[in-house]
């Protein structure tokens, strides 16, 4: 008996020792996986002061984390955060055509820089930058702007490029060393860049002590325990053009995925030799960008054109509500706290789709007969059973625009 149970044992011996042979393996490859897993986690970076945001900056460019320079941008809503987050895969895929130029084209990217070191050293390392800022905050609300192959053109009498300083060469170099070397410059000048804390929750980006940009400065603000630049939406200049609803924001992400096909195909090209020099990287960008970009912006121009006329109406209703409101008031009747509030909510998305069919009420010209029945049927679109016509009831009238109001927020929320 015992015989025969010795090659059937022997067998179960040699099959549970192969077992803890692959059993050793895996747990040895396991462990391997886990500390490779580790190693590849992301790095962590501060953003506990001001001055520790500039020196992330510069730590993502050179451990190669350009796509997570966007999280270093304060978003103040779910629309910018998006964009922002479309803008860091753009900033990724240039650094990755960035690194293409310097395999392929070692003495020209090499010429770059030298040119960009000397010109700082010269003091001109923003000259074109304040050329162009100075020119598009001079007069870009007065006069339109646009492209040819001669560059950057404003319309209308005076000058013929942006602030009467920027040329077709000045535009060539630009776009060439945006492409080819686009995080050079932080590199080279983060010595010179500093914050400078104006509040507990505020500071500004300063370069050799000045604002980084000239006229407006970069702020920066605090939030959730962490610092980010912010960029200075309100400011006019910026704020005229500043994207406000989804379309304009649709259209802003549109433009920058043309921008990032763009440098992607740049990179195929740079590596499989179809670009025959570094200089010719700029006109080649200009080339698969001027189409696509020209028709966005213009799209985005009629975006912002639209939203200019329903800016006027919005205040021709504010100035009339306040003439009617006195009317009423002189007449004896008390006005419901919330009342404006409601006409105000609604005020947008019943102009708007007027002005885009060109039927948008002269609301400053309307007597308080019409203004009223204007109000009116806003309400009963909007399933708000308050009419102003008639005798208003402020507590009553409170009270029913507090439920609709609730629904709505509900409505929206199981939308989402």
């Amino acid at each position: 008996m015992s015989e025969r149970r010795g090659p059937r044992m022997g067998t179960l011996n040699r099959a549970k020792g192969r077992l803890l042979h692959w059993t050793a393996f895996a747990a040895l490859g396991l462990a391997i996986a886990l500390v490779l897993t580790g190693c590849e986690r992301k790095k962590k970076y501060s953003q506990a002061t001001p001055d520790d945001v500039i020196s992330t900056a510069v730590e993502m460019i050179k451990d190669g984390q350009t796509a997570q320079l966007g999280n270093l941008i304060y978003a103040d809503s779910p629309e910018m955060r998006a964009m922002l987050n479309k803008l860091g895969v753009l900033m990724g895929h240039m650094q990755s055509l960035s690194r293409a130029a310097e395999q392929r084209f070692p003495e020209e990217m090499a010429a770059i820089k030298d040119k960009a070191v000397q010109a700082a050293a010269d003091g001109q390392t923003t000259s074109l930058l304040n050329q162009m800022m100075s020119g598009a905050s001079g007069r870009a609300g007065s006069r339109g702007v646009s492209i040819s192959n001669r560059g950057v053109e404003r319309k209308g009498a005076g000058s013929t490029a942006v602030g009467g300083a920027v040329d077709e060469g000045q535009v060539e170099e630009l776009f060439n060393r945006l492409f080819a070397d686009p995080y050079g410059w932080i590199e080279r000048n983060s010595a010179r860049l500093s914050t400078l804390k104006t509040a507990d929750d505020s500071a500004t980006v300063l370069l050799d002590g000045e604002p980084i940009i000239p006229g407006l400065g970069l702020p920066m603000r605090k939030d959730d325990g962490k610092w980010y630049i912010s960029l200075p939406t309100n400011m006019p200049v910026v704020s005229n053009f500043w994207p406000r609803t989804k379309d304009q924001w649709r259209i802003l992400n549109s433009v920058v995925t043309v921008l990032d096909r763009t440098v992607v195909d740049m990179e195929k090209d740079v590596q499989q030799g179809q670009t025959a020099t570094l200089s010719s990287l700029g006109t080649e960008a200009r080339k698969k960008v001027i189409i696509p970009g020209a028709i966005a912006f213009a799209a985005y121009g009629k975006e912002i054109d639209v939203r200019g006329r329903i800016d006027r109406r919005i205040k021709q209703l504010q100035t009339k509500q306040r003439e009617w409101s006195a009317t009423k008031r002189e007449a004896g009747f008390e006005m419901p706290t919330k009342l404006f509030a409601a006409m105000n909510k609604l005020a947008a998305e019943e102009i708007e789709p007027l002005v885009r069919r060109n039927k948008a009420p002269n609301i400053e010209k309307m007597n308080n007969t019409e203004f009223e029945q204007m109000i009116n049927g806003w309400f009963t679109n909007a399933g708000l059973a308050v009419k102003v016509d008639g005798q208003l009831e402020p507590v009553d009238m409170d009270r029913q625009i507090t439920e609709w109001e609730e629904a709505r927020k509900l409505a929206s929320t199981k939308k989402r």
